[in-house]
């Protein structure tokens, strides 16, 4: 009994299946419509957003010392370069740095959290790339060499009495390569949000469709919900002319 049941149970599922099959080619054209309308508006939305241009500055972080009993250089282990790196990035990116970038740019009215927010500072090895992204290239590029060389400042400066005011920090970032040429780009990940929404409402169309059909779709399934036997079944025929009848 458990078997014929179980039977009956993946039989009803390949219906359910096919039966879905069978809506998606029954509701083709609505399928297709919600589809094309998800990209189209994903479209629409992309070509309504304005052009990024992102600008790009490279640092170079300076481990050596000078000996001064030997006047020889002597070189940090490079298993700490990496940590090195992490230490240096956060500088670059920090609010004492985007501060002092800040007053530069008053007249553009551009905060530190605004920087930030178009600000990519990231590292490999004892390299450090600075990132900036605005709607205007020469602005982007003007970030970008600010931020740089503010960072470069912030680590070089000295107290009253002429001694570093970060020891840790003092004489060891240099610019390696100043942000020129911002370059244009868009995201796209608007334009696919929109086409999987697309995507999406079509498969919600068709299983509503499929969940609100309440015919019966096979013989177990009429045994199934009815608990009587099914005896026969009539045939239906569909004649593409009234003369293929005769």
């Amino acid at each position: 009994m458990q078997d014929k049941d179980a039977s009956a149970g993946s039989k009803e599922e390949g219906i359910r299946f096919s039966e879905l099959l069978k809506n998606v080619q029954k509701h083709l054209v609505a399928v297709i419509l919600c589809i094309v309308a998800g990209i189209g508006a994903g479209a629409v939305f992309y070509a309504t957003q304005p052009v990024k241009y992102t600008s790009e500055g490279t640092m170079l972080i300076d481990y050596a010392e000078l000996d001064g009993e030997t006047g020889n250089y002597t070189y940090v282990e490079y298993a700490n370069a990496e940590r090195i790196a992490e230490t240096f990035t956060a500088v670059v990116s920090h609010d004492v740095v985007l501060k002092e970038v800040e007053k530069e740019f008053e007249e553009n009215e551009l905060t530190a959290a605004q920087i930030r927010g178009g600000l990519s500072v990231s590292y490999e090895s004892l390299l450090i790339t600075v990132k900036y992204t605005a709607e205007d290239p020469v602005l982007a590029e003007r970030v970008v060499n600010a931020v740089m060389k503010t960072a470069k400042s912030v680590s070089d400066s000295v107290g009253e009495n002429a001694e570093p005011r970060f020891k840790t920090l003092y004489n060891r970032l240099s610019i390696m390569m100043e942000g020129k040429g911002a370059v244009a780009s868009k995201p796209l990940t608007g334009f696919f949000l929109f086409a999987a929404g697309g995507v999406l409402a079509a498969g919600v169309y068709v299983a509503v469709r499929v969940a609100t059909d309440k015919r019966f779709k096979s013989e177990e399934e009429v045994e199934a919900i009815l608990n009587i036997p099914v005896l026969a079944d009539i045939p239906y025929y569909k004649f593409e002319s009234a003369e293929k009848t005769r």
